[in-house]
C-alpha cells in the first residue's frame, strides 16, 4: 500500500498492523523517518486585500549529506498563483551548510483578484528538491454584501408598465451576482428575499432558521430559483443547529444550548419544524417533540409583560396547529391580557396567533373578533426583543388570514398587499421579517392570489447608451442576469394587476464609501499600542489593541451584527488575556458587552444591541509579517 505524504510533514511515521482471526490476534508495529532533502517553515499571512504588499519568509534547513562547497549552495524560489505578484526576483541562491538553516525573504504584492491564492516555496540543490505548498486568501477590505430594489408599478389608463433600475453598485467581477426579477404576482417579491437570506453569513437560531424558511415553503417553486441541493443544504443546516440548541426542556439557545433563550424564538424555531413537517421536509421527530413540550411549558407559565405573553400567545397557535386543545390556556391569557394591557394588546401581533388559535379549536366567533383587530395591528409599544416591526406585522395578518380565514384573504385589495411591499421596497426588513414576508406570500398565493402572467421585455443600458435584450428565464417569476458593462436595466410589460419586481445586487464593492456612512448606529475603530497611544504602524515584536466604538443615533437598535474585519498581516491574540474569554481588553462604564462574540480567522463579528451612549469593546492582535 502507499501512503502519500504531505510535502510540509517531517518526523516518524509510527505503522501498526493488526490481524485477526477466529482464535488469535496479532499485532506488528514499525516506524519510519520522513525528512525531505529540504525542510522548509514558510511564513506568510492568511489573507490579504488588494493592493496589500507583505513579506513571505521561508526558514529553509539543508539536509543533504557531504560538506562540499556544492552542498552549501541551495535555490530557493517562490512560485504564485497569478492573483499575486512578486516585487522582486522569484528565486534566490542561499549558502546554508549542511545540517545549518537560513531565512529566504520575498516581498509579495495582492492584485485585485479576490479568492484563493496559493504560493509554493521550492528548495533544490545537488539534484535534490523539496516543496511546500501554502494557501491565503484574497479578501476585499470590505465583505461580501446583497443589496435589493424592491418597487411596483401599478396599472394605469394603459396596460403597459415600465421601470427603470440604475445599478448602484461597482463590484468584484470574482463572486459578482446581479439579477433582475420581475413577476405580475406578489409572491414575485420573494425573489430578492430568497436570495437575501440564503446567502447570509451570520449564524444565530433566528438567522440560521430564517436562512432555512424559504426552501421550507417555497422548494417547490423552482421557477423562484431554489434548487434540490440548495434546500436540502439549508434545511440540513437547520437542523442540525437547532438539535445542538436545543435544551432538556426543548427550548432552543440563541447561540448554543444553555440558559441564553428568547421564548419568542424558540416559538420560531418550533414554527419553522412544524412548517417543514406540513411541506413533507420532516426532520428528527423527537427535535419537534421536544419543541412542542417547550411550548407546553411557556404556555402554563405565569404570565409576565408583554413580551412574555406575546411569546405564550405565538405557543399557543403553534401547540393548537400540532392538534393540542388549548382553550383554557387561551381564555386565562386573553383574560390577562385584557386586564394587564386593555389599550395595548389589540394592536400587537400577539392578536393574529390570538385569532388563529380560536380559528384552529373551531371557536369562530372568537377568532373573527380578533382577526378585525388583527388587520390594523402594529408592532408592540412595549416590545423589547426587536422581533416585531411593521413588516412582521403586515406579513402575519397576510399569513394567519391566508392560512385560516381564506375568505377574508379572498378580498384582500392589491392595496392592501401594498401596504406589505413598502417595508420591503424600502429596505426596512430583516432577517426575521424577510422570513415572515415569505411565509405570508406563500400563504397568500395558495390561497387567494390570481395566477397573473404578465408578457415582460427585459433590456439592459450600456454606457454609450445603446440596449441590449437581457435573455429572460421563467414565466409567472420572470428574471435574468444582469452583465458587468450594463448601467441600468429597463422592464416593460403588460399585466391587468401590478408589476412587483427587484433587483439584487450581491458581491465585493471595488472601492469603500468615500464618506460616512450614519444609518441609525454609528461606529468608529482605532488602533492603541499598550500605553493606549493610537497608532498607525508597529513591530513584529508588539502588540496591537484595537478600539471598536458603537452608538446609536436616535435609539437603541438590537440584534445588531458588526463585523470588524482585521487587517492583513495581523492575527487575533486568542490566548486567556487576548479574545478567548470573548470580554473586552479594558472594562469599565463605558463598556460594550455583546451578546455574542463569533471570532473567525479574518474577522470578529459582534451581535449584541447599540445603546445611545458610545461603547467600547478592545481586543488584541498580534503582527505575523512585514507589510
Amino acid at each position: 500500500m502507499n501512503l502519500p505524504i504531505p510535502d510540509y510533514f517531517n518526523g516518524t511515521i509510527r505503522v501498526i498492523a493488526v490481524a485477526v482471526s477466529e482464535g488469535a490476534i496479532g499485532v506488528a508495529e514499525d516506524k519510519t523517518i520522513s525528512q525531505g532533502y529540504f525542510v522548509i517553515q514558510p511564513q506568510a499571512p492568511y489573507f490579504a486585500s488588494p493592493g496589500d504588499e507583505f513579506e513571505v519568509t521561508a526558514l529553509v534547513a539543508n539536509n543533504l549529506q557531504g560538506t562540499s562547497g556544492d552542498s552549501s549552495t541551495v535555490t530557493v524560489r517562490l512560485d504564485t498563483a497569478s492573483s499575486l505578484e512578486l516585487m522582486g526576483n522569484s528565486e534566490q541562491q542561499v549558502s546554508i551548510t549542511p545540517g545549518g538553516d537560513s531565512t529566504v525573504r520575498f516581498r509579495v504584492r495582492a492584485k485585485s483578484m479576490p479568492g484563493a491564492a496559493p504560493m509554493t516555496i521550492i528548495a533544490s540543490g545537488r539534484g535534490k528538491r523539496a516543496t511546500y505548498t501554502l494557501d491565503m486568501s484574497i479578501r476585499p477590505a470590505s465583505p461580501l454584501v446583497t443589496t435589493i430594489t424592491s418597487g411596483y408599478v401599478k396599472k394605469g389608463l394603459l396596460t403597459s408598465v415600465k421601470a427603470d433600475l440604475p445599478l448602484h453598485r461597482k463590484m468584484y467581477p470574482q463572486y459578482r451576482d446581479v439579477e433582475v426579477a420581475a413577476s405580475a404576482m406578489p409572491l414575485g417579491l420573494s425573489y430578492g428575499m430568497i436570495r437575501y437570506l440564503v446567502n447570509y453569513p451570520y449564524g444565530c437560531t433566528e438567522q440560521v432558521v430564517s436562512a432555512a424558511f424559504p426552501g421550507v415553503v417555497l422548494g417547490s417553486r423552482p421557477e423562484l430559483g431554489l434548487g434540490k441541493e440548495r434546500v436540502s443544504q439549508s434545511l440540513a443546516r437547520a437542523m442540525a443547529t437547532l438539535q445542538g440548541r436545543q435544551n432538556s426542556d426543548g427550548s432552543f439557545g440563541l447561540w448554543t444550548s444553555g440558559a441564553d433563550t428568547v421564548p419568542f424564538i424558540s416559538a420560531y424555531a418550533t414554527h419553522f419544524l412544524l412548517e417543514a413537517r406540513e411541506h413533507g421536509l420532516e426532520g428528527p421527530p423527537s427535535l419537534l417533540e421536544r419543541s412542542l413540550g417547550a411550548m407546553r411549558q411557556l404556555a402554563a407559565s405565569p404570565q409576565g409583560g408583554l413580551d412574555e405573553m406575546r411569546a405564550q400567545a405565538y405557543a399557543l397557535y403553534l401547540l393548537a396547529r400540532s392538534g393540542v386543545v388549548v382553550t383554557n390556556q387561551l381564555v386565562t391569557l386573553r383574560e390577562a391580557l385584557d386586564r394587564d394591557y386593555p389599550k395595548t394588546w389589540l394592536n400587537d401581533i400577539a392578536v393574529d396567533y390570538m385569532a388563529g388559535a380560536y380559528k384552529l379549536l373551531r371557536m369562530d366567533s372568537e377568532g373573527a373578533q380578533l382577526i378585525r383587530y388583527a388587520q390594523a395591528a402594529q408592532p408592540g409599544m412595549e416590545n423589547s426583543t426587536g422581533y416585531s416591526d411593521e413588516l412582521v406585522a403586515r406579513a402575519l395578518y397576510i399569513y394567519i388570514v391566508s392560512k385560516h380565514f381564506p375568505e377574508i384573504a379572498k378580498k384582500l385589495s392589491p392595496d392592501d398587499l401594498i401596504t406589505l411591499a413598502n417595508p420591503i421596497i424600502q429596505g426596512r426588513q430583516n432577517t426575521f421579517s424577510s422570513a415572515y414576508a415569505i411565509l405570508a406570500l406563500e400563504a397568500y398565493a395558495n390561497t387567494a392570489a390570481p395566477t397573473q402572467r404578465a408578457k415582460l421585455a427585459l433590456t439592459e443600458k450600456l454606457t454609450d447608451g445603446s440596449s441590449r435584450a437581457l435573455v429572460p428565464q421563467g414565466d409567472l417569476f420572470t428574471r435574468a442576469t444582469v452583465p458587468a458593462d450594463a448601467v441600468s436595466v429597463h422592464i416593460e410589460g403588460d399585466t391587468p394587476f401590478i408589476l412587483f419586481y427587484q433587483l439584487l445586487e450581491a458581491g465585493f464593492d471595488l472601492e469603500p464609501p468615500n464618506q460616512e456612512i450614519k444609518d441609525k448606529i454609528e461606529v468608529f475603530r482605532e488602533f492603541r499600542d499598550e500605553q493606549g497611544q493610537t497608532v498607525d504602524s508597529a513591530s513584529l515584536e508588539s502588540k496591537i489593541n484595537v478600539a471598536v466604538s458603537v452608538r446609536a443615533l436616535d435609539a437603541p437598535v438590537s440584534n445588531v451584527a458588526l463585523v470588524d474585519l482585521l487587517p492583513g498581516g495581523f492575527e487575533l491574540d486568542l490566548s486567556r488575556e487576548g479574545i478567548a474569554n470573548r470580554t473586552s481588553q479594558v472594562q469599565g462604564p463605558g463598556t460594550w458587552h455583546p451578546d455574542y462574540i463569533d471570532v473567525r480567522e479574518d474577522r470578529v463579528i459582534f451581535y449584541g444591541t447599540v445603546d445611545t451612549q458610545a461603547q467600547t469593546f478592545v481586543y488584541r492582535l498580534r503582527p505575523t509579517n512585514r507589510g
